[in-house]
């Protein structure tokens, strides 16, 4: 564990030594730190609401890539935008991404979901092309259990969190992603809030800066009920 305010102190004393490189690196911890904040005050909003910035590294999220293409998930001139699998889920995405789900625990306060087995067996990931969005909807509550994962693997975009009851919108929460960030969905971030993306051409990062979006990969990673429905997906359910 760090002391913010002692990190912030030793990189001034550097800035004054040595100049514009250490400012440029007091600049991204401070970035860093108020993305940190930024964060913590979400998941204290949205119970449930798990978020791994940077959870993947450079060389898994290459792999992934690698074999997306190298499979032909998706073709866009045809309108193949999204990859299904129901039961067996890839042998490289057990090697990138979820060998590193179980390792590091992301379901440890919710033990119904890290003993299961298996942890998944469903996936959906889907192809935006920059400036498409998402409806925003809570993935089918009588077909897949608690615990969700979704994993951006290329491009950026804003993913916006929606709290309502019968009449209007309580609550709505923006949150920057990038490739290698996860977001974990449990409890009420899972059966009460709604998640989507709107379609826009720029998302404004947790600096404030505005980033044109460009062509999103995400992979979607759920648990099916015993009773779950088998069969194609429903724009009800594409994370």
């Amino acid at each position: 564990m760090f002391n913010n305010d002692e990190n912030t102190q030793n990189l001034n004393v550097i800035v004054e030594l040595f100049g514009s490189d250490s400012e440029d690196e007091l600049e991204r911890h401070q970035k860093a730190k108020n993305q940190n904040i930024y964060l913590s005050n979400i998941q204290k909003n949205i119970s449930g609401l798990n978020i791994y910035k940077n959870f993947l590294d450079t060389k898994s999220l290459n792999n992934i890539n690698f074999h997306i293409n190298n499979q032909n998930w998706f073709d866009p001139v045809n309108n193949i935008n999204q990859k299904v699998y129901f039961g067996d889920i890839p042998q490289f995405l057990y090697e990138n991404l979820i060998d590193e789900l179980i390792l590091r625990n992301v379901f440890k306060n919710n033990l119904h979901i890290s003993d299961r087995f298996p942890l998944f067996d469903h996936l959906i990931s889907n192809f935006y092309a920059p400036g498409e969005g998402l409806t925003h909807h809570i993935d089918l509550p009588h077909k897949f259990q608690d615990g969700i994962v979704i994993c951006s693997i290329k491009g950026t975009c804003e993913m916006e969190f929606r709290l309502k009851n019968e009449q209007e919108y309580l609550q709505v929460i923006g949150v920057f992603l990038e490739p290698g960030d996860v977001v974990c969905l449990t409890g009420e971030a899972r059966w009460k809030w709604e998640h989507g993306i709107r379609n826009k051409t720029y998302d404004k990062d947790f600096g404030g800066n505005m980033i044109k979006r460009t062509e999103r990969i995400s992979i979607n990673l759920r648990k099916l009920k015993d009773e779950g429905l088998i069969g194609p997906p429903t724009t009800e359910e594409d994370s």
